[in-house]
Order: C-alpha cells, then sequence, then structure tokens
C-alpha cells in the first residue's frame, strides 16, 4: 500500500511547490491565464506559431506547472522548427507529468526532424517497452518503429 516516491517524483513535487509558493504566480488569476490561453490556442489552431509561441511562453512564466501551458509552448518550438527547445520541454514535461508517455512520442518526431534517426530509434523503443499491449500510444510508436526499421520483436509476429 505504500508508494516509494522516485527521485523524479521528488523532484516534480518539489518543483511544483516551488514554483506555487513564487509571488509570480498569484500575478494573475486562473481564470486570467485561461482566456489568455484560449488565445494562444486559437492562434495554433489557425497554424500562427510565432503569435502562439508568445502567449503559451508568457503562459509558462506565469504557470509553469501547467501541462497545457507547457504542451502548447513545445509544440510551437516544434513547429517553429525549434526542436531542442521542443525536445526540452517534452522532456520536463515526461517528469512531470509522469503518466503522459505520449510526449517521447513527440520527442522522437523532434529528432527525426534533426535528422537523428538512431536517437529517434532509441526513444521509440524505450517508449514502445514502457507501454501496455493495449494502449493505443503501443501501436503509434510501433509503426513508426517499423517504418524506421526498427521492428521490435512482438511487432514481427
Amino acid at each position: 500500500m505504500t508508494h516509494t516516491l522516485t527521485d523524479a517524483d521528488m523532484f516534480a513535487a518539489d518543483f511544483q511547490a516551488g514554483v506555487e509558493a513564487l509571488p509570480s504566480s498569484r500575478r494573475f488569476t486562473p481564470e486570467q491565464l485561461e482566456v489568455l490561453y484560449g488565445l494562444g490556442y486559437a492562434q495554433a489552431q489557425q497554424e500562427r506559431w510565432d503569435k502562439a509561441l508568445a502567449i503559451f511562453a508568457f503562459l509558462s512564466q506565469y504557470g509553469p506547472t501547467r501541462q497545457h501551458y507547457l504542451a502548447g509552448l513545445a509544440l510551437c518550438m516544434q513547429k517553429l522548427h525549434r526542436y531542442e527547445e521542443a525536445i526540452s520541454i517534452y522532456s520536463l514535461m515526461l517528469v512531470l507529468f509522469a503518466g503522459r508517455l505520449d510526449f517521447s512520442l513527440r520527442i522522437a518526431e523532434c529528432q527525426l526532424a534533426q535528422g537523428h534517426a538512431a536517437d529517434a530509434l532509441a526513444t521509440l523503443r524505450q517508449l514502445d517497452s514502457a507501454l501496455t499491449e493495449n494502449d493505443a500510444l503501443k501501436t503509434r510508436t510501433r509503426v513508426l518503429l517499423e517504418h524506421l526499421g526498427g521492428n521490435t520483436s512482438s511487432a514481427n509476429t
């Protein structure tokens, strides 16, 4: 019944608590930030990535532990071909939101866009091993692995 916290769990909890204690985290109300998020989301839907980036960068300063702000920021970075920055944000999100393994798929997409196929294969293999057989993300991961020639043994059966 006792859950042992990993180093990543402790980092995520400490990071979130520390950020929430900062005076800047109370400068805007959650409602005000969500209005801005709506504007950023609308810009992203229209593929105005540079305008959306400015909004998500602002939001990430005032809500750096809010998953949807970070996801918007990372996606904008990815769409603007700022892959290293996108990978850094997606990696942070994997630590903060350990249950969201789909961020690993985004990392692999960035690695592929950079021409780092070996790194993408390693990321996809790690993701594949972490997923259960009935997870929809596993199917997407396996398709990418097969496309890249990095078939898994269970994908070949």
